[in-house]
């Protein structure tokens, strides 16, 4: 996380300024350019997935309802993914140990 802080306090000079429109507004963000592609990339499936809640929803909800129940499917598609990832972890510092205990017993046993 520092290292990545870092690069992009050095490349600050490669900073664009550009603007992205979310829900029909516009918001202005400052990405490096190796982060715009990816950005605009978010920004079209987020206004992809607005148009579609918006679609089924229009009727009952205002835009902001609209905007916070994509921020919950994303956050929650966060939250999912982040417990998978410390399952995961678990499970490679489990299998880490079980070599530990058996390279333990292997030299305790000489």
């Amino acid at each position: 996380m520092a290292q990545e802080t870092l690069r992009k306090l050095m490349a600050n000079d490669q900073m664009l300024n550009i603007s992205v429109q979310l829900a029909g507004r516009q918001y202005p963000l400052t990405v490096t350019a190796e982060e715009r592609e990816v950005v605009q990339g978010l920004v079209a499936t987020l206004n992809t997935e607005y148009d579609e809640l918006h679609h089924r929803f229009a009727s009952k909800l205002n835009k902001q309802d609209l905007l916070s129940m994509l921020l919950l499917t994303y956050a929650k598609k966060l939250h999912d993914a982040q417990q998978q990832n410390t399952k995961q972890d678990i499970g490679d510092i489990a299998g880490r140990i079980n070599q530990l205990e058996k390279v333990l017993d292997l030299a305790l046993a000489k």
